[in-house]
């Protein structure tokens, strides 16, 4: 008898539609530059609250050669929640600011994740 063993890949629906495994940070994060935060897992969801007073931004990008119409500014004392499926996101602020990460990982390892590329992500 053959062993199969199911994976889920990334056209899995399913494993967006279930509740998925908490990937956080305990208490705040600093970040003074640029930094990537990688993901074991696929995400479903990524929350992102920039803890720092407001007129101080937290830019989001989804590939290291994003333009800058390409990212995400999150000002001082908001949360922003991005619904997207990757393995990392990159995270820049000109000064040193504080601020929490949660993501929401599916079943999907982050070796199936392809790299995200295109209209929309680096042009």
């Amino acid at each position: 008898m053959a062993n199969n063993i199911y994976n889920p890949g990334l056209y899995h629906v399913g494993a967006y539609q279930a509740s998925g495994r908490p990937f956080g940070a305990t208490g705040s994060l600093a970040i003074n530059g640029t930094s990537s935060v990688s993901f074991p897992f696929v995400t479903k969801q990524i929350v992102l609250l920039n803890r720092a007073a407001a007129g101080s931004f937290i830019y989001v990008q989804f590939h290291e050669d994003s333009t800058t119409a390409n990212k995400f500014a999150i000002n001082g004392g908001e949360q922003q929640t991005f619904n997207v499926k990757c393995d990392k996101i990159i995270l820049n602020s000109p000064l040193a600011t504080n601020f929490t990460l949660y993501a929401s990982l599916t079943a999907i390892t982050s070796s199936y994740m392809y790299n995200l590329t295109g209209s929309g992500v680096t042009e």
